[in-house]
């Protein structure tokens, strides 16, 4: 793949679980996806606990922290705005992707 992909992942963190199943969907996609190809979105609301990358291994290019709770598609089309790359992929926080994925979409 060629162009730069936009992966957007809409969350909502209200739990130590939640916060830790995203930062493991982030990472699975950090590890199977060429970095090159794509910038990672991570946008949720009010969140209660922290998406943290304490040894900065994540590749998380834009964090949008919403300051009022929305819906999801309202987060899709806010993230989407600030996207830079030619395509979008919406990947829930609880989902992992394998290697190769984004060469075979």
């Amino acid at each position: 793949m060629n162009e730069l992909t936009t992966v957007i992942v809409p969350a909502y963190i209200q739990t130590p679980l939640s916060a830790h199943i995203t930062m493991a969907c982030i990472a699975n996609i950090t590890k199977y996806t060429n970095p090159d190809e794509y910038e990672l979105i991570l946008i949720h609301d009010i969140p209660t606990h922290a998406v943290r990358d304490d040894f900065k291994v994540l590749k998380i290019d834009k964090q949008i922290i919403l300051k009022e709770y929305t819906n999801y598609s309202t987060k899709m089309n806010l993230a989407a705005k600030e996207a830079k790359g030619k395509y979008l992929a919406f990947i829930q926080n609880d989902c992992f992707v394998w290697e190769g994925w984004l060469d075979n979409l």
